[in-house]
């Protein structure tokens, strides 16, 4: 019998180089739950990973000092990670193929094939880096694909690289964002608490399938991008998730990547499903609704750290994606 997603993540996170610490406890169900700290040698921190039905896992992840981790994947899931805070390198088995998420990020990973990946979990001083992750079998997708349709999830399934990472404007984006945020405040140490986790979880799963959100992946109803234009893409995304608060034209995002403009914006469109603009501006009024609610920033300065020198215009951006004003979440911060 193969062992459990929780058992896998154990002799992981156990032959790691002494990174982490099994917390004791939690014999009574070996492999359904697991938790886990960082080793006082390395750093502080925790993790924990809960599997319920259908084989679906859930991880989440609390860091106080950047960790480095090298391990191979499990394979045969999709995982559907949000990043809170923070920041991860990830790193593949292609050295020449990494990408970079900051806090507010949500994407999907297909972990169909194997792979030896690298990660480094990094966070500002003084900030906590928080991730939550839930962990999908591709059999289990399968059944759902065929029960109900749906091109991009179909897409994601078929491919080797299928990683995707949601715009901040796509409508599943800021409800995993809160899905994230519920998880994070349960406690993994009781019946009740887990039980909670599954709860909210299966709702997100729900969502995202019954939602378009897999259908990022779907090369725009049949439109073929060639793979020099998706890497180019990835880089582009990068450089957007990284410099927000830069001056970005497509044309000088075009010379970094190494395509032509037109390329890079109908490619860019179709396999994020935004236009440039549109994508640097929730990635803009993401980075600073994060800053307003996590660490309680100004608004002015919020707009200054994103690169907004106009209140208004800030204003104006940020309730285009989020529907208030940014004020209003200062208010509550209160």
């Amino acid at each position: 019998m193969s062992p459990s997603f929780v058992e896998r993540c154990r002799e992981i996170c156990l032959t790691e180089g002494g990174i982490f610490v099994e917390r004791r406890g939690y014999e009574r169900h070996p492999s359904a739950y697991s938790s886990f700290s960082v080793n006082p040698s390395v750093g502080t921190g925790w993790m924990d990973v809960l599997e319920i039905g259908h084989g679906i896992a859930i991880g989440r992840g609390v860091f106080e000092s950047s960790i480095a981790s090298s391990h191979m994947d499990a394979p045969g899931f999709l995982g559907v990670f949000i990043l809170l805070t923070g920041r991860l390198h990830l790193r593949g088995s292609d050295a020449g193929r990494k990408e970079i998420y900051e806090g507010g990020a949500v994407g999907l990973r297909n972990r169909r094939y194997p792979e030896e990946v690298t990660l480094l979990y990094e966070q500002p001083t003084g900030h906590r880096l928080q991730c939550v992750s839930v962990d999908l079998p591709v059999s289990f997708l399968e059944e759902l694909r065929d029960e109900a349709p749906s091109p991009g999830l179909g897409s994601i399934l078929n491919t080797r690289a299928g990683n995707v990472r949601l715009s901040p404007n796509h409508p599943a984006h800021s409800y995993g964002l809160k899905v994230a945020r519920a998880l994070m405040e349960m406690s993994g140490d009781t019946t009740i608490g887990r039980l909670r986790m599954e709860s909210v979880s299966l709702d997100l799963i729900a969502t995202l399938v019954g939602s378009k959100a897999f259908e990022v992946t779907a090369d725009g109803g049949g439109t073929r991008i060639p793979n020099r234009q998706r890497v180019a893409v990835n880089e582009a995304v990068d450089i957007l998730q990284e410099e927000y608060a830069e001056h970005h034209t497509i044309g000088s995002l075009a010379r970094r990547v190494g395509i032509n403009e037109c390329y890079l914006k109908s490619a860019f469109r179709v396999l994020t499903g935004h236009t440039i603009a549109d994508y640097l501006r929730g990635v803009r009024m993401e980075k600073a609704r994060v800053m307003i609610e996590s660490y309680g920033v100004g608004v002015t300065e919020a707009a200054t750290f994103v690169g907004y020198s106009n209140p208004s215009h800030f204003a104006a951006g940020f309730k285009k994606v989020h529907g208030v004003l940014p004020s209003s979440l200062k208010d509550l911060c209160r």
